[in-house]
């Protein structure tokens, strides 16, 4: 009993978010007014793809990858002095999921929450011909990390000092979002969609953080 009154309790919290009213987002939130539904522009194949089988996965890639940042083994990046490791956190998750419904690789406007209130975000689409099982889910996701982490070869110890207004290559955020020292936690959702006779899966992953102009993505160490 005293478990299902937690239980209830947790629930209560959760839907309890006025996510129209959060103070960095407002109605620009992507969770306000919104009801969870795919967009009218997606195509009627278009299906959510359960990441709860790949959370393991995706935070093993994400900690493994940061850990090698932080040792200094990529050359042309420094060590860093501190780097928190990723925890999965279902709320930036369902709120990736909300973006992933809208059938479309594009940032939305704002996925702040009551506890990481500057949460960062990235977009991925990988589109392929011929038969949708030529590539898994797992190996989709796997490489759409790793290409968010090969960023780091357009990066300078400069931008990791202090994140600019201007990047040299957009592409680069995705790279400082994913290293970003505070990140603690993510989370991600997936959509399969057929459009244009080929096969695409749409992948957005939240991060507790963002990038901020003028901080340091990580401190050297």
């Amino acid at each position: 009993m005293k478990v299902l009154v937690l239980l209830v309790a947790l629930a209560g919290i959760a839907t309890a978010v006025d996510y129209c009213a959060l103070p960095t987002c407002l109605d620009k939130h992507i969770a306000c007014n919104n009801k969870g539904n795919f967009s009218e522009e997606c195509p009627k194949d278009v299906r959510e793809i359960k990441l709860d089988g790949h959370q393991k996965l995706i935070l093993a890639l994400f900690n493994e990858l940061r850990n090698k940042v932080a040792g200094g083994k990529f050359e042309g990046l420094p060590k860093a002095a501190r780097m928190a490791k990723m925890s999965w956190c279902e709320e930036l998750t369902h709120l990736a999921l909300l973006n992933v419904k809208t059938c479309q690789s594009l940032p939305d406007k704002c996925r702040s929450t009551e506890r990481f209130a500057y949460a960062g975000q990235n977009n991925a689409i990988f589109s392929y011909s011929g038969p949708e099982s030529e590539y898994t889910d797992a190996e989709i996701i796997k490489e759409q990390i790793e290409n968010w982490f090969s960023e780091r070869t357009h990066t300078s110890p400069e931008i990791l000092a202090s994140f600019p207004e201007d990047l040299p290559n957009k592409a680069i955020a995705k790279f400082t979002i994913a290293v970003a020292e505070k990140n603690t936690h993510v989370g991600c959702a997936a959509v399969r969609l057929s459009r244009d006779f080929y096969n695409h899966f749409v992948l957005t992953c939240n991060f507790a953080t963002t990038n901020v102009i003028g901080q340091p993505v990580y401190t050297p160490g």
